[in-house]
C-alpha cells in the first residue's frame, strides 16, 4: 500500500502547546491533520494488514533538507514521524501503530514537498532476519 500526502507533518516540537499540566495539539498540527484526513478520506482499512506485523517506509521529499548555500539543514525526519503515523492509523479502527516492526525514515531532496508512506506485511522470513540482526548487534 502506498500513501501520498502533499505536505510534511509538523515536528514533535511544534505539535503540542503546553498550558500548565495540559498539552493540546497546536493550531499548526490541527491544520495538518485536517488536511491529511481530507486527502486520506477515501482510503479503506487494508483488511489483510489487521493484527499482522508491518514494515513501513516513510519518504520525506522536499527542499527543506538544504540551506541556500548548499549545506545540510538541521532538520530531522524523526521528529515528524509521530504525527504522520498517528494520523494514518487513527483512520483505521482495527489497526494500531504497534503493528509496525520495521520503520524506516528517508529524506529525498526534491522541488516539491510531499510524504510517501509505503506499508507492507512482514513475512516470517523477514521477521527472522530482523531478529538475527538484533542478535548480532546485541551479542
Amino acid at each position: 500500500m502506498i500513501i501520498e500526502l502533499n505536505s510534511f507533518p509538523p515536528s514533535s516540537n511544534s505539535m503540542y502547546l503546553s498550558s500548565g499540566r495540559y498539552r493540546n495539539l497546536s493550531p499548526k498540527a490541527r491544520a495538518w491533520i485536517a488536511s491529511a484526513n481530507e486527502q486520506l478520506k477515501d482510503l479503506a482499512q487494508p483488511e489483510e494488514f489487521v493484527g499482522r506485523p508491518l514494515a513501513v517506509l516513510c519518504t520525506f521529499q522536499g527542499p527543506l533538507w538544504r540551506c541556500k548555500n548548499g549545506h545540510i539543514r538541521k532538520a530531522d525526519v524523526s521528529s515528524r514521524e509521530k504525527c504522520l503515523i498517528d494520523t494514518i492509523f487513527k483512520l483505521w479502527p482495527d489497526m494500531d501503530d504497534s503493528q509496525i516492526y520495521d520503520l524506516r525514515l528517508v529524506k529525498v531532496e526534491a522541488e516539491v514537498e510531499k510524504v510517501i508512506v509505503e506499508m507492507k506485511l512482514l513475512t516470517e522470513e523477514e521477521m527472522l532476519e530482523i531478529k538475527k540482526k538484533l542478535f548480532q548487534v546485541y551479542n
